[in-house]
């Protein structure tokens, strides 16, 4: 397959590799380190993701509305990865876990205030028809460089510390992971900017909602989000069947099957419609529920990870492609930035319940699985319903 994206495209997609070795040698191991090393009880884990998140979303929305108004994506897209980088530093020396909560968000408004901006970028410096292939392309770096981050993660554990969990083995791999984040920052330099017409008008997002078919998408979206809650509790349910050496094996075949159907999954909503894509993405996420809520064993729950890396190379991929067939182009940005703003809003309940059921048990299952598996059918039902292609 040719991979005949623009240059933006590539630098960007090579700059979220980078960044994704950096934070996914850090992600698969924070929660254990905050339930073991700094001692937080496991609704913390909720909570530090849906503080996180919902700072995403805010960050994304105030971005892209930024970035529409003035006409420019570049400069705003550098702060957000430098402003990531920069707080992983404080991790090494974290001494509480309030305070990796506050890092954890300050990591994410970084990730918050790149995000819409980006995409805007790629799909400005793209030809028309091939947003899929575009989008695709850059998760799929993206997704390669969160396979080798959970890697590097298990050599340093295994080789370096002898597979020991101590509070210095996980500061040593916090730090270490600084280096492909600081070259990551330095690629975006090369980026060139494409400009569009500043929006200044004072209604843009009554006119972003009043474009037709945003909004069933945006409420689709929003009642899926409700029941996702963070991969944390997934690594925390696989640690229950599964060695703390094979934490982030189980995490690397997610990222594994997350990287594989990144282009193809774009590829897909670019034939068939954004629609039916995220309805084959939604069918693994409810499959993997059931693995893992129901049937959890060592080997289920590489199975359930795996399902889980396809969903999510849907999830992460379809919906800016179909707010590429919809949105005006000098409203791409906001409308990016409204959608992850709403279902990063939705984040916040959907992970503060999750925490709050997750010791509560319905069916034989964490009861968090239950409310997941019903607010997904919800979804499915809705997106069969409301949404058009």
């Amino acid at each position: 397959m040719r991979f005949n994206v623009s240059r933006n495209t590539k630098l960007l997609s090579m700059a979220s590799l980078l960044v994704d070795v950096s934070t996914e040698m850090i992600f698969p191991l924070l929660p254990l380190f905050l339930t073991e090393i700094l001692l937080a009880p496991v609704f913390v884990v909720g909570l530090m993701e849906s503080l996180g998140e919902f700072a995403v979303s805010v960050a994304s929305f105030f971005s892209g509305w930024y970035s529409d108004r003035i006409g420019k994506r570049r400069p705003i897209i550098i702060s957000g990865y430098s402003l990531s980088t920069a707080v992983k530093v404080l991790l090494i020396f974290v001494a509480s876990w309030p305070q990796a909560i506050a890092i954890r968000v300050l990591e994410r408004i970084g990730k918050g205030v790149r995000e819409a901006p980006r995409d805007a970028l790629i799909m400005l410096s793209e030809e028309p028809g091939t947003a899929g292939k575009a989008f695709g392309f850059r998760k799929m770096l993206d997704n390669i460089g969160a396979v080798m981050g959970p890697l590097l993660a298990t050599v340093l554990l295994a080789l370096l510390f002898n597979g020991s969990h101590t509070g210095e083995s996980y500061r040593t791999i916090f730090a270490i992971a600084l280096i492909p984040a600081f070259i990551a920052v330095c690629i975006l330099f090369f980026i060139k900017e494409k400009t569009s017409q500043p929006n200044h008008s004072g209604t843009v997002l009554k006119d972003l909602f009043q474009t037709k078919g945003i909004v069933p998408f945006f409420l689709v979206m929003a009642v899926l989000s409700l029941g996702q809650f963070t991969l944390m509790l997934f690594l925390l349910r696989a640690a229950d069947f599964l060695p703390i050496i094979l934490i982030p094996v189980v995490y690397l075949a997610y990222n594994i099957f997350y990287t594989i159907f990144a282009i193809p999954a774009g590829l897909l909503a670019d034939r068939i419609g954004s629609k039916k894509t995220m309805l084959i993405g939604m069918t693994f996420f409810l499959i993997a529920l059931f693995t893992a809520g129901f049937f959890p064993s060592p080997s289920t729950m590489f199975i359930s990870f795996a399902l889980l890396g396809l969903f999510m190379a849907t999830s992460k991929t379809i919906p800016q492609v179909f707010v590429s067939k919809f949105a005006p182009k000098n409203l791409y940005a906001m409308a990016v930035g409204s959608y992850k703003g709403l279902t990063g809003i939705v984040a916040l309940p959907a992970n503060l319940i999750a925490g709050a059921l997750w010791t509560v048990s319905l069916f034989n299952a964490p009861a968090a699985f239950v409310f997941s598996i019903g607010t997904t059918v919800l979804a499915m039902v809705l997106m069969l319903t409301t949404v058009r292609d």
